[in-house]
C-alpha cells in the first residue's frame, strides 16, 4: 500500500520537475513555405516545445491508466466540474476533426506544438491531481514538490540574469544537441545577455511561470514545518522575483503585484473583518474607473500610420495614405521607365522628379514623406518603390501578363494581399507591445467560431498573415503571427467560444468555492494558507492570460496547481463539516 501511495505522485513530479526542464534541439519540416506569407523554407529548429508536448502527452497515458486501474475507486468529482471538462474536451476534438490543416491540429503546429492531444493530456492531469491530492499530506507533497523544482528554476534564471546562461556553455549546447547529429558551437542563444528565459521558450513564459509559482513558495513557508524547506521556499520566492524582473515580463510584473494585493487583503479581512471590507470596497472603487481609464484610451478609431492599405490588380497598384486613396502605374523592361499617379476618381497628380525619387505636387499634409523610386528586384525584375517614413513597399509588372505584384520581405511575388478588418472594435495598435493590432485583427474571428473553432494550433492559418502592411507598421515584418497573446482569444477562436465558456466556467466554480472558504476563516491554518496561495497564483495565471497564450511550457503546471485548488478547498469544508 505504501509503495502504491508513493507511485502515484510520480506523474505529478513529472509534470512539475522534469517536464519543465525539458530543453532538446528538434529539426522539423512545418510545410508553410507553400505559403506567400512564409519563408521560402519550411524547415523548423524547435528547442523547449516538441519534446515538452511529448513529455506531458506520455505522462497523462499514463495517469490515465493509473485512474482506471485504481485511482478512480472512492474518488468524486463535482459535476458541474466535470460537465465543464467533457464539453471543453468535446469541443476541442470537434475543432481539430474540422481544422484547416487537421495534421497540425493532431500532432502540433509550427512554433505552438500544442495539439489537442496536449489539450486532452491538460485535462487528464487535472482528473489525476484531483483524485491524488485528497488529503494535507499529499498538498504538501504537492508543496513540496513544486517548490523543488521551482528552486532549480529560479537558479537557472537567476544565472541568465547574471550573464552565466547555462545553455550557452558547450555543456549546455552539447545537452540540447545531443544524438540529433547538429553541432553545438552552431547553437546559439536568441535572447540577449541577462535576459531571463528559464526554459520556457520566451522571456514572457518565463514571467507567467514565475507568477504562477511565487504563491506556491509562499505556502511552502508557511504549510510546511521543516525549518530547512521554509528557507528554501523563502529564497526561490525571492529569486523568482528577481527573474520576473530579468525577464522583463510586464504581465508577470502585473500578476505578482495582483497576488500580493489578495494576500494583503485576505489577511487583513480574515483577521479583522470591517477593516478587511473597507480595502477591499476602496481597492474596487479605485480599479474600475482606472479599468475603465484604460479601456477608453485602448480603443481607436482610425490608424496611427500613414500608409494604411495596398492592392494590387492587373491595372496598377491601389494605396491609401492618411485617409487618401492613389492609383499608381509604371512600365516595366524601359517601355516606359516613369511612375503614373492618379487620386481619388482617377485625376491624375502632378508629380516631381529629382534623382530617380518622385514625389506628389500638393499642399496636401496627407502626402508628407511620400514618395516613389523605380528600381530592380534582387530577382532583377523591374518595378517600383512607394516609400513613406521608414516603409518600403516594391510592385512590379515585370511579367508577361503585366499584372502588378508585391515583392514581400520573403522575396516571394504575391498578389494575395490582406488589409485590417473595417469597423468594429479595434485597439490601439501599439497597446502592450503591438499586442493591440493582433488582437484587433482577432476578435473578428471568434463571430466565426461559436461552437467549432479553427482547430488548436491553427491560429496561424487564420489570422491574416497576408496582411504585410500592417505586419510592417507593427513591427512584425519577417514574422508569421502564430498566436493571438491573448489565452482567451485563442481559446474561442481555436477551439471554439463554447469551450472558451466552458474553461471560464470552471474557473467560475473555483473562485465561488475559494471565496467562501476565505470569507468563513478566522484565522489562517496551515491548510489556509494553501487555499489562498493557490488563489493568488491562480488568479495570477489567468491575469497573465490577458497577454499570454497557453503553452506547453506554463500550462501543465498550472492544471495541477488549479486541480490542487480545488481539493485543498474540499479538505477544508470536511474539515468544517467533521
Amino acid at each position: 500500500m505504501a509503495g502504491k501511495n508513493t507511485l502515484k505522485y510520480i506523474p505529478l513530479f513529472v509534470i512539475l520537475c522534469v517536464v519543465p526542464f525539458i530543453v532538446r534541439i528538434t529539426v522539423t519540416d512545418c510545410g508553410l513555405s507553400v505559403y506567400d506569407w512564409f519563408s521560402k523554407s519550411s524547415t523548423e529548429y524547435d528547442f523547449f516545445l516538441i519534446y515538452k508536448m511529448y513529455g506531458i502527452i506520455i505522462a497523462a497515458v499514463i495517469m490515465f491508466v493509473m485512474l482506471i486501474a485504481y485511482l478512480h475507486k472512492g474518488k468524486r468529482i463535482s459535476g458541474a466540474i466535470l460537465i465543464s471538462l467533457l464539453l471543453y474536451t468535446v469541443f476541442a476534438v470537434l475543432s481539430a476533426v474540422f481544422a484547416h490543416n487537421p495534421k497540425d491540429a493532431f500532432f502540433g503546429g509550427y512554433a505552438q506544438h500544442e495539439p489537442v492531444t496536449a489539450l486532452a493530456a491538460y485535462v487528464i492531469i487535472f482528473i489525476y491531481a484531483y483524485c491524488v491530492f485528497d488529503s494535507k499530506k499529499a498538498l504538501v507533497i504537492f508543496i513540496k514538490t513544486a517548490v523543488a523544482g521551482a528552486f532549480v528554476m529560479a537558479i537557472l534564471g537567476v544565472l541568465q540574469w547574471l550573464g552565466a546562461d547555462f545553455f550557452t556553455t558547450y555543456a549546455g549546447r552539447w545537452l540540447i544537441s545531443l544524438s540529433s547529429g547538429i553541432d553545438p558551437s552552431r547553437i546559439s542563444a536568441s535572447f540577449g545577455k541577462g535576459v531571463v528565459y528559464m526554459t520556457l521558450y520566451n522571456p514572457n513564459y518565463a514571467g507567467v511561470y514565475s507568477a504562477l509559482m511565487i504563491p506556491i513558495c509562499a505556502a511552502g513557508v508557511y504549510a510546511v514545518k521543516n525549518i530547512w524547506f521554509k528557507a528554501v521556499s523563502a529564497v526561490t520566492a525571492v529569486m523568482l522575483a528577481l527573474c520576473i524582473i530579468g525577464s522583463g515580463s510586464e504581465t508577470g510584473l502585473y500578476a505578482f503585484i495582483a497576488e500580493c494585493v489578495i494576500f494583503i487583503l485576505v489577511r487583513i479581512y480574515i483577521y479583522n473583518k470591517m477593516a478587511g471590507r473597507i480595502l477591499l470596497y476602496t481597492v474596487f472603487l479605485a480599479v474600475i474607473p482606472a479599468l475603465f481609464y484604460i479601456c477608453e484610451k485602448s480603443i481607436v478609431h482610425k490608424s496611427i500610420y500613414p500608409l494604411e492599405r495596398m492592392e494590387v490588380s492587373k491595372d496598377g497598384v491601389d494605396i491609401r495614405i492618411r485617409g487618401k486613396n492613389l492609383h499608381i502605374i509604371s512600365g516595366a523592361k524601359s517601355q516606359n521607365a516613369g511612375i503614373t499617379v492618379y487620386e481619388g476618381d482617377m485625376e491624375p497628380v502632378k508629380l516631381s522628379e529629382s534623382e530617380g525619387a518622385y514625389t506628389i505636387v500638393s499642399s496636401d499634409a496627407a502626402y508628407e514623406g511620400l514618395y516613389f523610386r523605380t528600381g530592380v528586384s534582387e530577382e532583377g525584375l523591374e518595378g517600383f518603390n512607394v516609400i513613406c517614413n521608414d516603409v518600403s513597399l516594391f510592385f512590379t509588372n515585370d511579367n508577361e501578363e503585366g499584372r502588378y505584384y508585391y515583392r514581400n520581405v520573403y522575396g516571394k511575388y504575391t498578389e494575395d494581399i490582406g488589409n485590417p478588418a473595417n469597423g468594429g472594435l479595434r485597439f490601439a495598435d501599439g497597446l502592450a507591445s503591438h499586442r493591440g493590432y493582433i488582437w484587433s485583427e482577432t476578435i473578428p474571428l471568434i463571430m466565426k467560431h461559436i461552437f467549432i473553432g479553427c482547430g488548436p494550433d491553427n491560429f496561424i492559418y487564420e489570422f491574416p498573415n497576408n496582411d504585410y502592411l500592417s505586419l510592417i507598421n507593427n513591427g512584425y515584418s519577417g514574422s508569421v503571427v502564430t498566436r493571438p497573446h491573448n489565452m482567451y482569444l485563442q481559446t474561442a477562436v481555436q477551439t471554439g467560444v463554447l469551450s472558451l465558456v466552458s474553461v471560464i466556467f470552471l474557473y467560475v466554480i473555483y473562485f465561488i468555492s475559494s471565496m467562501r472558504i476565505i470569507r468563513n476563516m478566522s484565522k489562517i491554518s496551515e491548510t489556509g494558507v494553501i487555499c489562498i496561495s493557490i488563489f493568488a497564483g491562480v488568479a495570477g495565471y489567468m491575469i497573465c492570460g490577458l497577454s499570454n497564450d497557453s503553452s506547453v511550457c506554463t500550462a501543465p503546471l498550472f492544471w495541477v496547481i488549479f486541480a490542487a485548488g480545488f481539493c485543498c478547498n474540499n479538505i477544508i469544508k470536511k474539515g468544517e463539516k467533521s
